[in-house]
């Protein structure tokens, strides 16, 4: 869906808004796991849908996994 937008007082080029669900199938076929997703459905009169994603890279084996540091100490 698109839909015009104004930037200045102008016109400006369209705007795609690409749906909820094809977002989070990207990010699946992206490689992300999908954590959390919200939506939130448009109010009376409004054109969008806003949403939100928590997505992250799941564990690998064999990728190494960074070592956390403890505030206040030293680097290996």
């Amino acid at each position: 869906m698109s839909c015009s937008t104004t930037c200045g007082g102008r016109p400006s080029r369209s705007a795609l808004r690409t749906p909820p669900g094809r977002i989070a199938e990207l990010l699946r076929q992206a490689g992300f796991a999908l954590t959390a997703r919200l939506v939130l459905e448009p109010a009376e009169g409004a054109e969008r849908t806003i949403a939100t994603f928590l997505a992250h890279t799941p564990p690998q084996a064999d990728r190494p996994v960074p070592h956390a540091r403890t505030v206040g100490s030293s680097p290996a």
